[in-house]
């Protein structure tokens, strides 16, 4: 995860103040894309991304049709070559990682998490 992160945010600081990034946040979607097959802690990752590049000021139109382009393509073509089935995707549980514990040791996990 810490290639990928850090292979997007280089590609990222390439592009600031571009006139065309289309690119650019394709190629970022499409790793936090493939990354999130294999680790949901990708997700998170695509909610950051676009504020980066709004911030970076190369978040325009296309870049957001390229963007959303980037994170469906990798899907559908492991669909698509019938590498995976559609049954094989689900939602992740992410309580059930969490142990039972106190109100004190959860806010403590979520502080540390945050």
């Amino acid at each position: 995860m810490l290639i990928v992160n850090l292979v997007c945010l280089d590609v990222m600081m390439r592009a600031y103040n571009s006139e065309n990034a289309t690119t650019t946040m394709f190629a970022v979607a499409t790793y936090l894309s493939l990354g999130s097959m294999v680790q949901y802690a990708f997700l998170p990752l695509m909610i950051i991304y676009p504020l980066m590049a709004i911030i970076d000021k190369i978040f325009r139109i296309k870049e957001v049709v390229a963007y959303i382009m980037g994170l469906i393509d990798p899907y559908w073509v492991v669909l698509g070559l019938g590498l995976v089935s559609f049954s094989d995707f689900r939602m992740p549980h992410f309580l059930e990682s969490l142990p039972v514990a106190d109100g004190n040791y959860l806010l403590m996990v979520f502080i540390s998490l945050g």
